[in-house]
C-alpha cells in the first residue's frame, strides 16, 4: 500500500488545496485537510518518539534529504489548527469567488 499511497497522497493535497483556495467543497476540503494533518503529525509523533531515523521525502527525494524533527510536528500541528478553523469557523470571506464578486463592477439595470 505504500507506493499507490505515495502516488495518491501528493494529487489529493493539491485537489483539495485547490478547491479550499477556489472556494469549492470548503467544508469537505477542510475536513479531509485536517485528517491528514492530524494523522501525519501522529506518525511522524510516533516515529520521532520510536527514535526512528526517517527523511520523508516531503520537499525532497534525494538520499541526503534531512531527517525528521519535532519542528515537523510543531508544522503540522500549526497548520492542523488552520484547517480546524478552516472546518469550524470559515465564512468564505478570502475564497476566490468571493473575492472575484468583490472586484467586478456591480451593473445595474
Amino acid at each position: 500500500m505504500i507506493n499507490p499511497l505515495a502516488i495518491c497522497v501528493p494529487w489529493v493535497e493539491v485537489m483539495v488545496g485547490a478547491g479550499l483556495l477556489m472556494g469549492f467543497m470548503i467544508p469537505g476540503g477542510a475536513l479531509v485537510v485536517t485528517g491528514m494533518l492530524a494523522i501525519f503529525a501522529v506518525a511522524i509523533g510516533i516515529s520521532l518518539i520510536r527514535g526512528l531515523d526517517i527523511a520523508c521525502g516531503c520537499f525532497s527525494t534525494s538520499a541526503g534529504a534531512e531527517p525528521i524533527t519535532w519542528l515537523y510536528v510543531v508544522r503540522d500541528l500549526l497548520l492542523l489548527g488552520m484547517g480546524i478553523h478552516i472546518l469550524f469557523f470559515d465564512q468564505g470571506y478570502a475564497s476566490l469567488p468571493r473575492l472575484i464578486q468583490m472586484k467586478l463592477p456591480k451593473i445595474s439595470n
